[in-house]
């Protein structure tokens, strides 16, 4: 009779060990699914989420750690309703404070048992580079007034002249701004098809400018989405929405009789990402 008792013991644990096996972890998949993510200041990450579960998914999180530091959180998300299997889309903005620092991101899903499933990547920074860069200036540069039926914006990633009817904003850097039609007089001021903000900075030091005396005096000054009253010499600082910076001097105004050959022409040093 003993031995009876003993097998059905042994059977009964041998029976809940079997079910608790079946019990399912939550996984969690990210995309890249590279551990080590090599990136810089600035740039946007993106990481394709998906975590599933026997049990419905009811809460998911992301943090990150630097070394020696707390653990901070990124975000904290309900899933309602709770799901099976969930999917997200994360995209992040690497900080400055990030800079030249190895970075683990932990990503956590719960499901309504409180089991959690864990899955993390090592986001590595590149150092920020603090040595100034002389730019190299180009020479020659124009564009038309939106009068004359000629080019009449500028493109500065390319440094090439456009057309404000035909070209997509994303190549309108910069364009004559005139609101007077079939006027004959040169506006003398720009706005931009691209979201390019504009700093007047006459006392900037265009002849030894680099990429860092650039960007902090952009900074300093004043941000403008028009500049109105553009003179000869001028020094303009133009920060597209890419990042790029162009240093623009003005050499020439053209503004004659008619509209034909109103003009702006002008030399550009120019600090891209």
């Amino acid at each position: 009779m003993k031995n009876i008792f003993l097998l059905f013991a042994i059977v009964l644990l041998i029976f809940s060990g079997c079910k608790k096996d079946k019990t399912k972890d939550v996984m969690v998949f990210i995309d890249p699914a590279a551990i080590h993510i090599y990136t810089a200041v600035d740039k946007i990450i993106s990481f394709g989420i998906k975590a599933e579960s026997e049990f419905p998914l009811v809460n998911f999180k992301i943090h990150y750690k630097e070394p020696g530091a707390s653990q901070v959180f990124l975000k904290d998300t309900l899933i309602s309703p709770a799901v099976k299997k969930f999917n997200y889309t994360f995209e992040f903005k690497i900080p400055e404070s990030w800079a030249g620092k190895s970075i683990i991101l932990i990503f956590n899903a719960y499901d309504q048992e409180g089991n959690v499933g864990t899955s993390a990547r090592t986001v590595i920074v590149d150092p920020i580079e603090n040595t100034p860069i002389l730019l190299t200036e180009t020479a020659g540069h124009y564009f038309y007034s939106t009068h004359s039926g000629e080019l009449d914006a500028f493109d500065i990633e390319t440094g090439t002249p456009q057309l404000i009817l035909t070209a997509i904003p994303g190549l309108r850097d910069i364009q004559d701004f005139d609101t007077i039609p079939t006027d004959s007089i040169l506006a003398r001021s720009w706005n931009s098809g691209s979201s390019t903000q504009f700093v007047r900075f006459n006392g900037f030091d265009y002849a030894n400018a680099t990429n860092i005396s650039t960007v902090d005096a952009f900074n300093s000054g004043t941000k403008l989405q028009i500049v109105n009253n553009i003179q000869l010499n001028d020094i303009i600082i133009a920060k597209t929405s890419s990042g790029n910076y162009g240093v623009i001097k003005i050499t020439n105004i053209f503004d004659l009789p008619g509209v034909a050959n109103d003009r702006y022409e002008f030399n550009m040093k120019k600090n891209t990402q």
